[in-house]
């Protein structure tokens, strides 16, 4: 599995905002997905959130860590402190740009 995401900073500081598509969701003609992310840094971006993902009818909660590399940024979610899936992005004025895979 595959997917593509865009991260935006949210209005309280230590949130996010997301929306995300996966290469399932495409093959079931599902729309993007959407996500809120809390409990992170309250200056930057770069550490440990919680984050509920939400597409459909479904629902997920997860861990989000946004580590730094270089100018660009590595990304991994866990799913009871087990490793799911692993992505990098690229910041775009207030945006994280992103890619993952399942691990």
């Amino acid at each position: 599995m595959f997917g593509i995401g865009i991260y935006r900073r949210g209005k309280k500081p230590g949130t996010l905002t997301a929306e995300w598509l996966d290469d399932r969701m495409v093959d079931a003609g599902i729309r993007a997905g959407t996500g809120f992310a809390q409990n992170g840094p309250t200056n930057g971006i770069v550490g440990d959130y919680d984050i509920t993902y939400e597409a459909g009818d479904q629902r997920v909660d997860l861990k989000l860590t946004i580590r730094a590399d270089g100018p660009n940024f590595r990304l991994q979610w866990l799913k009871d402190d087990v490793l799911i899936d692993e992505g990098i992005a690229f910041q775009s004025a207030d945006c994280l740009i992103l890619g993952y895979q399942s691990t």
